[in-house]
């Protein structure tokens, strides 16, 4: 009796063990999930949403890594490559490419075939989504969709009318500069990605019936927009509206300086994404600020709404690939997409967002309802990525930094730009 009670024992300790390591027999899983676009009210809304979704969910438990902005990418790509325990992950615009391309990231299709609220995602979340490869290598979380943000006290004291083309805007945007003031018109975008305006005003020049606009760095024949001697013209032009409307240091702002400038009353004039918003809202009075749509070119009449975006991945190599894509799954859902974008202010990804939210149709909104509403004027792109897109975009930096500040002139870099692009197609 003895020997049989041991036996039946050794059974239950060897059971115990494998059943505790079983989510559905009571073992804890430890989602990990890391941040790239990274900022204090955004992870704490993540935050909520995680909370209420392992108190639904018992055996689950969520950890979130929020690196430092400017290098989270790289912390990103650092965990990819050594395999570190990560579950969900930003996949953004510019790396979802190279992270296919390299085997990090897992397709979702086969996780989210079922999911409910599938059909509800707008057009542009599914094209998105599926822009490398076809397959659904994340979920987007919202869109990225310029608009002018302009100081509305300044041009109201000067009686300057909002502009409503390019060349129209540098007139503003020269009047109102006045250095002994510290005032200036333009906000430029030195550094991170600042190369690109130049490539969104040839676009405007040459306007829906030329560009490809699914890969819109090309024209529909397959040649660099960068061929067109318009591109020399506007790069020349950015030269002029930099050293006549803005500080001489915003050569190397970024992102968060340029809403600082804009914010404590430096600069007048802003192109930016609508997270801009909730930033004005909180740093500036009511009445000083407003939101208006993007200037046009002067000679097309057109302006290109680039849609920029960013989602939620799996790596390729987690553990806990079926939860980290049921959580992602939930926090994409509309109620919790509508609370992360009313925080972050960015485009939600659900057809119905502007019925559960007024936000997202009036106010600083009301310039994508109204540029979406003119197609006739906006034309939509949407940015092919490429793996040598990373190091191109890097020299493309570097040498517009150098044509702004003198260190180049522009044409022989605006052919460099072509045959580059031209290469890679």
């Amino acid at each position: 009796m003895k020997k049989r009670i041991l036996a039946i024992a050794l059974v239950i300790c060897t059971i115990l063990p494998l059943l505790a390591g079983c989510a559905g027999g009571g073992g804890k899983i430890n989602l990990v999930m890391v941040e790239s676009l990274t900022n204090p009210e955004r992870t704490k809304v993540l935050r909520e949403i995680a909370d209420a979704y392992t108190k639904a969910n018992p055996n689950i438990t969520i950890e979130i890594i929020s690196p430092p902005l400017d290098g989270a990418d790289q912390k990103i790509q650092q965990m990819l490559m050594n395999k570190n325990d990560m579950d969900i992950f930003e996949v953004r615009d510019n790396t979802v490419a190279q992270f296919s391309q390299n085997d990090f990231i897992e397709p979702l299709d086969e996780y989210i075939k079922d999911w409910e609220h599938l059909g509800s995602l707008v057009e542009n979340a599914h094209i998105t989504a599926k822009l490398v490869g076809d397959k659904y290598f994340l979920i987007p979380y919202g869109f990225y969709q310029r608009m002018m943000y302009y100081r509305a006290d300044w041009l109201s004291e000067a009686g300057i009318a909002v502009p409503t083309t390019i060349e129209g805007l540098y007139e503003a945007a020269k009047q109102i500069t006045d250095p002994s003031k510290g005032r200036y018109g333009w906000t430029l975008r030195g550094v991170s990605g600042g190369w690109g305006f130049v490539g969104d005003l040839v676009r405007a020049r040459l306007g829906d019936k030329v560009v490809d606009l699914h890969d819109p760095n090309y024209d529909i024949t397959g040649r660099s927009v960068f061929n067109y001697t318009d591109a020399v013209e506007y790069m020349d032009f950015m030269k002029k509206l930099y050293n006549d409307t803005s500080p001489k240091d915003a050569i190397a702002w970024g992102f968060q300086d340029q809403c600082q400038a804009f914010t404590t009353g430096i600069t007048a004039f802003l192109f930016q994404d609508p997270e801009v918003v909730a930033i004005c809202e909180s740093d500036m009075e009511p009445g000083t600020w407003a939101t208006a749509a993007l200037p046009v070119d002067d000679v097309r009449g057109q302006f290109p709404i680039g849609v920029g975006y960013a989602g939620w991945g799996v790596p390729a190599h987690s553990k806990h690939k079926k939860e980290a894509a049921d959580f992602i799954m939930y926090l994409s859902d509309p109620d919790n997409n509508v609370k992360f974008c009313l925080q972050y202010s960015v485009i939600p990804i659900h057809s119905n967002a502007a019925e559960k939210n007024d936000f997202f149709k009036s106010g600083p909104f009301a310039p994508y309802v109204q540029m979406n509403n003119e197609p006739d004027k906006y034309f939509l792109v949407v940015g092919k990525s490429r793996p040598e897109d990373s190091e191109i975009d890097k020299t493309r930096q570097v040498e517009y930094s150098q044509v702004l500040s003198g260190e180049r002139d522009a044409a022989p870099t605006i052919a460099a730009w072509a045959e580059a692009s031209d290469a890679i197609y």
